[in-house]
């Protein structure tokens, strides 16, 4: 047969390409009956004696490239990494900078002694940050025992750990917060710079009151932020609004026990990202030409995909 003839003739010439080999492979891969076929001869014997057999095990068909570039899942900021939980911490750094990443849990309890001591009328945090000089680069975690699990079983008003408290200050340095949780592990935010640019990003599932005061600086919603947040009052300053649904959140029926982010920038501009674009962001910041030459350049222009609010 045609087919047949094209096969043995491979037998004869061992010099022909790889190329022909597996282009008469991909031909046995499509049709099965020819592969069938000649295994049947093999065994019967046709196959005249010195010519190699074709193997019976043909190699694997090349894979088409169909997989295209997927963003970040929500899985991907749903895990945290495997670091102790801690909670109630409080780290202050007079010099140098200050960079981590925390695992918070709220429901864990520690004796008085380990802690810092409060002056009147401070309310211990969850986890507070400050430099005095230098930048803050943290990743936060909030874990723990959910909210609804609480409220299930009963736990007093007074007793509710929910939400969570993270205060980060910065005095001379850039400011840079990365807030990892859920809609079951809410936290109040409050970042303060007297002079450094703030960077902020927050799950997807972040929804709460947004305050931003800014002196000598722009407030950016970088990214599907801006399209999120609802205005209530830019007066003197001061940005107050609501990121996420507000119809849907409940917001305004008594006391909030969601999320919110208060952020008090001196001299600096305020960027608000989700975290998955602020990756992206960083990612595609590192393939620009000369990126490494201006990296420690004061970045002053935003984004084009950016709302800036004077």
């Amino acid at each position: 047969m045609h087919w047949r003839f094209a096969l043995n003739r491979q037998t004869h010439h061992p010099q022909r390409s790889e190329h022909t080999l597996h282009s008469d492979c991909r031909i046995l891969q499509r049709c099965p009956h020819l592969k069938a076929m000649i295994v049947e001869n093999s065994q019967a014997g046709e196959v005249t004696e010195g010519h190699a057999k074709m193997p019976t095990e043909l190699p694997p068909a090349y894979a088409t490239s169909s997989s295209t570039h997927q963003s970040p899942s929500a899985s991907q900021y749903s895990q945290p990494p495997s670091l102790p939980r801690q909670n109630n911490l409080h780290i202050k750094r007079t010099a140098g900078p200050l960079k981590g990443t925390w695992i918070i849990n709220p429901n864990l309890k520690l004796p008085e002694a380990v802690l810092t001591p409060l002056r009147w009328p401070e309310k211990r945090k969850n986890l507070q940050l400050v430099s005095e000089s230098g930048a803050i680069n943290a990743e936060v975690w909030i874990v723990g025992k959910e909210r609804s699990g609480e409220a299930a079983s009963g736990v007093d008003r007074d007793k509710n750990v929910w939400p969570a408290t993270v205060n980060v200050m910065g005095k001379n340095g850039a400011v840079k917060v990365r807030m990892n949780g859920d809609e079951n592990h809410p936290f109040e935010l409050t970042v303060k710079s007297h002079c450094g640019k703030v960077t902020i990003g927050l799950p997807r599932t972040f929804v709460g009151p947004l305050t931003v005061a800014t002196v000598a600086g722009p407030l950016c919603l970088v990214g599907s932020v801006k399209a999120q947040v609802a205005t209530f009052s830019e007066v003197k300053n001061t940005f107050k609004g609501f990121i996420g649904d507000l119809e849907l959140s409940g917001f305004g029926n008594g006391d909030w026990e969601g999320s919110s982010l208060d952020v008090d920038c001196q001299d600096g501009s305020v960027n608000i990202y989700y975290l998955d674009e602020l990756d992206k962001r960083k990612a595609a910041k590192m393939y620009q030409p000369h990126f490494w030459a201006r990296m420690f350049r004061k970045d002053t222009q935003p984004s084009p995909n950016v709302m800036s609010v004077q």
